[in-house]
């Protein structure tokens, strides 16, 4: 096959390769309004925000080291038709699935570093100084405990008569730099793992892709599209999606900050596990054991089927 005729990664700028590319960032990410949608309490748009902005910082890295690591390693196969597209498919696959896994586990490690910068959990981004009374119940705490009324404190919406702060005020961008800069390192760290893995597996991973793509040879604009739009669309759905659920907060206790102020509402929490003392000064943290089953099922991962 003439190099011509080829399937090209990008090519020049504004060639097909790149407007590709553009419509598979677009329509990748939708994938997490998706989800964020279907929560059942929706995290506030600034706080999914700040998750997705991880995502897509690690997502662009890695889309990087892809495009570099496959030029090197279609040279590696030893045979005689290279195909660059071929070995991003073979990245592709593989961080998507094993990828997940080690991120994953890189992730657990990492937070221990968290913990000792004095972050509280990978995810929350609020600063020190907001009390731990607003972190009750599912919603706002009453107004004598709080830093604002009810109105207004869930996702960083207008303030209510109480004046206290915002979503946006509370949020601590530190945290979110580190948080991002952990989240960067790990991705490099899963990638390079990867690398070698496919270094050594190399020739049955390069028999495979040729194996399985040898029918869109003769047409590289449609092997482009199944490579860099079709495969990615599925998989990295896929990857985001599972990543989404341990990247957010995992923490146990409930912010309402967090969460939009109708999901917040809706939540189920007629029986409050303590009530609070206003001798003693404001409640304690809600932690998952004391809430509801309603909200068990709302934790990233479903732990049980409505009827």
């Amino acid at each position: 096959m003439a190099t011509s005729e080829r399937c090209e990664l990008l090519g020049r700028f504004g060639s097909f390769g790149w407007w590709v590319q553009g419509l598979l960032g677009l329509i990748s990410f939708s994938s997490l309004i998706i989800k964020r949608q279907r929560e059942r309490v929706k995290r506030s748009w600034l706080v999914f925000g700040l998750d997705s902005s991880k995502q897509a910082a690690g997502a662009l890295t890695l889309h990087l080291l892809n495009l570099l690591f496959a030029e090197g390693l279609s040279g590696l196969a030893r045979q005689p038709h290279h195909d660059p597209c071929n070995w991003y498919w073979v990245n592709i696959m593989v961080d998507t699935t094993l990828g997940v896994l080690v991120t994953y586990l890189l992730l657990q490690q990492a937070r221990k570093l968290l913990h000792l910068s004095g972050d509280r959990e990978f995810g929350n981004y609020v600063r020190q100084d907001v009390p731990s009374d607003l972190f009750v119940h599912g919603r706002a705490a009453p107004d004598e405990h709080s830093l604002s009324p009810r109105r207004g404190l869930v996702g960083g919406e207008a303030r209510g008569e109480g004046g206290g702060p915002s979503l946006l005020s509370s949020v601590d961008w530190r945290k979110w730099l580190r948080q991002l800069g952990l989240w960067e390192a790990i991705v490099v760290a899963m990638k390079m793992l990867m690398l070698m893995l496919m270094l050594a597996a190399s020739a049955p991973l390069g028999w495979l892709a040729d194996t399985l793509l040898s029918p869109l040879d003769g047409l590289p604009k449609g092997k482009l599209v199944v490579v860099m739009v079709l495969t990615p669309l599925i998989m990295n759905a896929f990857q985001y999606w599972v990543t989404d659920n341990f990247i957010k907060r995992q923490e146990r206790e409930v912010a309402p900050l967090y969460y939009e102020t109708e999901s917040a509402s809706a939540m189920p929490f007629d029986r409050p596990p303590s009530q609070p003392n206003v001798a003693s000064g404001p409640p304690t943290p809600t932690r998952e054991s004391e809430l509801p089953q309603y909200f068990h099922a709302t934790r990233g991962d479903e732990r049980r089927d409505d009827s």
